[in-house]
């Protein structure tokens, strides 16, 4: 995956050099384990789910040319103000041209004046993902309108939070609930007629009508993603409470996720 941009959208985002590059990163799943006295091996915390995803060090060498020193330092001074800022997006363009992307910063930027050079300068960059993950470009989107079992795919190769928008119809809802094999969340309480539940694995948030609504929320598993996709297809169990002849409209969204 060539690492090619950084900004918000892939359409606004700043263009990095790639003559004579070279992008290094890696992907680590580091142990939390320990020895216990007296005993052979170690004590795994983790116990037998993988271990958690480490942050991730992206390093990008690359040549910038022009055809003036003057145009050389231009590039320079536009390549340091789009890096230096606040967190925004990394995006990687895979061979297939599809792209992905990372929550970054920039933290390290270094630029080589070397005897003989003609015109050109050497760079290196460095960024931090905190979270060492990629995501699709865009968000996958689905709506169901039925008490069922639906099936929803992650075509990356870690699971993929999810985030539910319930709105009723025709009549208020008392209950709602989204699970899959050993992970969901289901709600209790009050959801008025063309009011929304949001639900959002990857904020830890919960909302009704903008308020919050975590106290009505029961987690089958608190310590990890509250509602998520694992790589291929999931069966998405969704039951509802609503007064009778009252319909509704439940929106998946979530991005393929991945650890390169």
């Amino acid at each position: 995956m060539i690492i090619a941009r950084f900004g918000d959208t892939w359409a606004g985002a700043y263009a990095l050099p790639n003559g004579m590059m070279a992008d290094d990163f890696s992907a680590d799943r580091p142990a939390i384990a320990s020895r216990v006295g007296g005993q052979d091996g170690e004590f795994d915390y983790i116990g037998t789910d993988a271990n958690p995803i480490a942050p991730v060090r992206v390093r990008k060498s690359a040549i910038v040319t022009a055809t003036s020193w003057a145009g050389v330092e231009t590039a320079l001074a536009a390549m340091r103000a789009a890096l230096v800022g606040n967190e925004s997006k990394l995006w990687g363009e895979v061979r297939d041209g599809s792209r992905r992307w990372a929550l970054a910063k920039c933290i390290g930027f270094k630029a080589s004046d070397r005897f003989g050079q003609i015109l050109h300068c050497p760079i290196d960059i460095e960024f931090l993902l905190t979270e060492g993950l990629w995501y699709s470009e865009a968000a996958n989107t689905t709506t169901k309108t039925t008490a069922a079992a639906h099936v929803l795919a992650n075509a990356g190769n870690v699971p993929a939070a999810v985030k539910v928008t319930v709105i009723p119809a025709v009549a208020s809802m008392t209950a709602f609930a989204a699970s899959s094999t050993g992970q969901g969340w289901s709600w209790a309480g009050t959801l008025n007629t063309a009011k929304s539940l949001i639900v959002d694995a990857a904020a830890y948030s919960a909302t009704n009508d903008g308020a919050e609504a975590f106290a009505a929320l029961t987690l089958t598993r608190p310590s990890a993603l509250w509602l998520h996709l694992l790589p291929g297809n999931n069966t998405i169990t969704i039951t509802k409470t609503q007064g009778g002849g009252g319909t509704f409209a439940a929106t998946f969204e979530w991005y393929d996720t991945w650890v390169m």
